[in-house]
């Protein structure tokens, strides 16, 4: 249940600052732990969906990519934002105890790798971090505009863990669909400059750099 307080307070600030890209929160119980907030429209498609289909539609890329850099930098520098999303308790549950902690005990060898990682997420807090940021998470609408979901895990931490997530299933959808793998990586590297050339929280080449260890 307290998933829920979290996926209401970071749907709100979502649509706060990118609302044509996240539903609107409606109303919020803490003690019943209902969420009510406005439904995508019934014809929305997941975008997932139409990536394995072979749809590569850029603009669509871009919006996700664009309502990433807002969101990263209108909650960096924010302590009211920091002070809202300071637990990073179900973070740890649902990405660093599976994600890293679990790969250790199936590649030890890496174990020195792994764990200069995870740090780096755990103790980093500098923005507003979705931590779910994925094609299955992402609606489009019958217009082309998108529909954000899923913030239950959301967190006030690294955004190079957002990057690196986000970057990570493009790059398994090209390995996945591999006719189609030029496309894909082409539409990647839009988004990926897209990300870089937009924030301004931090240097953009030091937070690249973060995130290829972190997509490894």
């Amino acid at each position: 249940p307290a998933r829920m307080e979290i996926e209401a307070k970071a749907n709100d600030f979502y649509n706060r600052y990118v609302p044509e890209s996240a539903p609107k929160v409606l109303h919020y119980d803490k003690e019943q732990f209902i969420l009510i907030r406005e439904a995508a429209p019934a014809a929305a498609d997941m975008w997932k969906s139409e990536l394995l289909n072979g749809v590569f539609d850029f603009n669509v890329a871009k919006k996700t990519i664009e309502a990433l850099a807002i969101v990263h930098n209108k909650s960096a520098n924010n302590a009211e934002c920091a002070e809202a999303f300071a637990d990073g308790t179900i973070f740890y549950q649902l990405r660093i105890s599976p994600y890293f902690e679990f790969l250790k005990t199936k590649h030890p060898e890496l174990a020195d790798v792994i764990d200069d990682q995870i740090p780096k997420i755990r103790d980093r807090h500098e923005v507003l971090v979705h931590a779910d940021y994925s094609p299955k998470n992402i609606l489009v609408n019958p217009d082309r505009s998108i529909c954000i979901l899923d913030y239950e895990i959301s967190h006030y931490g690294n955004p190079a863990f957002d990057v690196a997530f986000y970057t990570n299933h493009i790059v398994l959808k090209s390995a996945h669909m591999r006719r189609y793998s030029a496309a894909v990586l082409n539409m990647l590297l839009c988004m990926t400059d897209t990300y870089f050339s937009m924030i301004n929280f931090t240097d953009p080449v030091k937070l690249e750099e973060e995130c290829i260890p972190l997509l490894g």
